[in-house]
């Protein structure tokens, strides 16, 4: 048998075999030209291309769904309605623009069908149900929004058009903040538009590592002593971030106490080391310096205050946002040993300070809904146990201004209408 190769002259005629799809394909003329310099030692280059074999069964993979869907409204004829309520967005149908050409909506945009009083009617109810403080504009068709977790977002009606010209289109836009936080109250809002009730978010309940079986393998008193180690570690840690001069410090540092006092974010034990350290530690008492500091001014001790505007800055506004929770955090956590009782008792700071920077937060309800809520939730940890706190804040007229409060949550905020009517009703009782 012969090894030798057939001559090139062989390779470049067609082969005899037919091969379905692209035998009698011609390849383009880029593809049949060669260089001619060099002919002998540079072999011709040819396209090729690629077919199944006879018999075989082609594969097609679906393609993927765009995110881009097209506007036309989700038919469901069982969408549940809600009751009638109040609302506090109020948008005509003859107020909605229509999508301006080149305009390119968010993926987070629905159509909806009804009218826009109706849509606005249950954003409206949804937004209240979540907490969420919102700056209405009904000319405009849109809501500025702030969540809990400081995401800002906006939110804006259309009129449809076409084969959607009896519907709003709905857009929900993320401008900052954590995308999860967003999601989650883009999801909700969206299903509101449309009419499905509102039941809540469902969190997974979690555990405890410290309650998980390996975690139990150490013995009590040596977990007692490394949890009290790494507490004290974790706050000098946050202490030296928030006495430096760069914004992202002072955030990391306060963030980090959020969740340092935070007993579903870490262990109980460490969450009431870390308490007791920040609020009752009077020898100590270099963090709760920079919490009250930041909660009374919404700066940091040796800023001065050079704008009266400084505290609408979205950097003080956060940080003082933060420090409320880190406040509200350790008061409660506190408020569940007999430490805070001695401490009230014994320090002048919670009565005579403490108290009134509180009562003057929840009066501010109708500007900051989010503090105001954090400010009520401190204060009831305070009037519970002591009855100097409860009767300072009888003397700075706080059953009036809780009353103001909560009337205003009952509107547009539901927690802060539940925190107030807590502490009315803990200032009605005697310790």
């Amino acid at each position: 048998m012969s090894n030798k190769l057939p001559p090139v002259s062989a390779l470049n005629k067609p082969s005899q075999r037919e091969t379905p799809n692209f035998a009698s394909a011609k390849l383009p003329d880029d593809a049949r030209q060669v260089s001619t310099s060099n002919s002998a030692d540079v072999p011709k280059m040819r396209s090729v291309a690629m077919a199944p074999s006879p018999g075989s069964v082609p594969i097609f993979l679906p393609r993927p769904e765009s995110f881009h869907k097209s506007l036309r409204p989700r038919v469901d004829p069982k969408v549940p309605e809600q009751k009638p309520h109040t609302s506090n967005w109020n948008v005509k149908d003859d107020s909605l623009e229509f999508v301006p050409d080149h305009f390119v909506l968010e993926r987070t945009t629905r159509v909806i069908n009804g009218t826009a009083t109706t849509v606005s009617a249950r954003i409206s109810e949804c937004l209240r149900q979540r907490s969420i403080a919102v700056v209405y504009d009904d000319e405009k068709a849109k809501a500025k929004c702030r969540n809990y977790c400081f995401v800002q977002f906006r939110i804006r009606l259309f009129a449809g058009k076409d084969d959607c010209a009896h519907c709003v289109i709905v857009e929900v836009q993320r401008r900052s903040g954590s995308v999860l936080s967003f999601h989650r109250d883009c999801c909700a809002i969206l299903d509101a538009a449309e009419g499905f009730i509102n039941e809540g978010d469902s969190h997974v309940p979690r555990r405890n590592v410290s309650d998980m079986d390996f975690a139990k393998c150490e013995d009590e008193e040596l977990r007692h002593q490394r949890r009290k180690i790494n507490a004290a570690s974790a706050l000098e840690v946050a202490s030296d971030l928030l006495q430096k001069d760069r914004i992202d410090a002072n955030e990391l540092g306060i963030e980090s106490l959020c969740a340092l006092t935070d007993s579903n974010k870490t262990n109980p034990e460490t969450a009431l080391i870390a308490s007791s350290s920040i609020i009752l530690d009077k020898e100590n008492s270099e963090i709760r310096d920079i919490i009250a500091s930041l909660v009374e001014k919404g700066l940091l001790p040796g800023e001065e205050e050079e704008d009266e505007s400084i505290y609408n800055d979205d950097h003080h506004s956060r940080l003082c946002n933060l420090a409320l929770v880190v406040l509200s955090n350790a008061l409660v956590v506190a408020e569940k040993e007999s430490s805070l009782r001695e401490a009230v008792r014994g320090q002048l700071w919670f009565v005579d300070y403490l108290v009134q920077v509180l009562v003057g937060k929840v009066g501010d309800a109708h500007l900051r809904p989010h503090e105001a809520f954090l400010a009520a939730k401190s204060l009831n940890a305070l009037v519970k146990i002591s009855d100097e706190a409860r009767n300072k804040a009888i003397s700075l007229d706080a059953p009036r201004i809780l009353s103001d409060a909560n009337e205003f949550g009952n509107l547009s905020h539901e927690s802060l209408a539940g925190e107030t009517a807590r502490v009315v009703t803990s200032l009605q009782i005697q310790c």
